[in-house]
């Protein structure tokens, strides 16, 4: 079309990265996706370009005091296990063998023609710490012969990206003698970060995949945080009586690309919306309402659950890095 044709050679700029494989009003899911810059070490009693320092205070949205803080100490600490992990394991972030399912609901939907890149793995925008490395991305394809010049592909991450990861840490009152657990952690990347900017207690990964276990408890053993992280391998509907002590779960993508058919993901939230105790604080991507809908889950949201604002600084209140922040009100009979 008189443009360049970017397929045969050199990779074209990457898309916007998203996690769950579709876009709010229009705009690129930022939640899921385009990896930020890492944040920035704050220290207390100063301001940040002459604006107040949100890292240990008050929440942008003015509702919890939290003690989440990035020291200079715990980024060098944190950047390291990231970069060693990054040299060690794919740049997809996925298991070998691992293949992506079309979402419940969208079984036409090709993920084969579908750009996986780790948003905790990566850097800056995502791809380009690969690009520099001389590892070529195909980020478009031709319709008609396959040749990648023509349609933008769409980009995945199944994890969230270190700078992301912090701004829900900040988004929670102060966690010391708490307890947070990620249901479906595959990397680990979130109990990593929770473990070097706040005072949880215990951070507890759920996770199904027994490769991503084992790549978990090496970097927890590595990295000498056995004392406070964990990684429970199996369905989350296995580990009842560890998701009733949670204080805050966090779940990114946990069924959308699972391959889980409607029963069984039906039978997920059910399970859950019967364990989790009264104030547990959710982090979920996509909305629970959205993931709870598609899987005909006999669930009254409602009833279950408060959903609370997030509003992350620096960014428009409807595009806050795709996540839903829920107040468990009681659990359901």
């Amino acid at each position: 079309g008189g443009q360049p044709c970017h397929g045969h050679g050199h990779a074209a700029p990457p898309p916007p990265v998203e996690q769950h494989g579709h876009s709010h009003g229009g705009k690129p899911c930022h939640g899921h996706g385009h990896a930020a810059p890492p944040p920035q070490p704050e220290q207390h009693g100063h301001s940040h370009g002459g604006k107040p320092c949100h890292g240990h205070g008050h929440g942008d949205d003015g509702a919890d005091a939290s003690s989440a803080q990035l020291t200079e100490a715990a980024a060098m600490k944190l950047f390291n296990l990231r970069d060693s992990m990054s040299k060690e394991l794919p740049f997809s972030g996925l298991a070998p063998g691992e293949v992506l399912a079309a979402p419940l609901g969208s079984e036409g939907v090709e993920i084969s023609d579908t750009l996986v890149i780790d948003a905790f793995l990566s850097d800056d925008n995502g791809a380009s710490l690969l690009m520099d490395d001389g590892v070529e991305l195909q980020t478009h394809k031709c319709n008609d012969c396959g040749s990648k010049n023509i349609r933008s592909l769409p980009v995945i991450s199944k994890s969230i990206s270190l700078e992301d990861t912090y701004n829900l840490y900040k988004k929670l009152p102060d966690l010391k003698g708490k307890t947070v657990v990620n249901i479906g952690s595959r990397l680990g990347g979130v109990l990593y970060t929770g473990a070097f900017v706040t005072k949880a207690k215990k951070l507890i990964g759920i996770e199904k995949n027994a490769y991503f276990c084992e790549v978990q408890n090496k970097v927890v053993k590595e990295h000498h945080l056995t004392d406070r992280v964990q990684i429970l391998q199996g369905d989350a509907t296995d580990h009842a009586a560890v998701l009733k002590t949670a204080d805050v779960v966090f779940m990114h993508d946990v069924l959308t690309h699972s391959g889980l058919k409607q029963p069984e993901q039906a039978a997920f939230w059910e399970s859950l919306s019967r364990t989790l105790k009264q104030n547990c604080i959710i982090l979920a991507c996509p909305s629970i309402q959205e993931s709870v809908k598609v899987a005909q889950a006999n669930v009254d949201v409602a009833s279950w659950l408060l959903e609370v604002p997030i509003k992350i600084e620096g960014r428009e209140e409807e595009d806050v890095v795709g996540f839903h922040k829920y107040l468990v009100r009681k659990p359901l009979a």
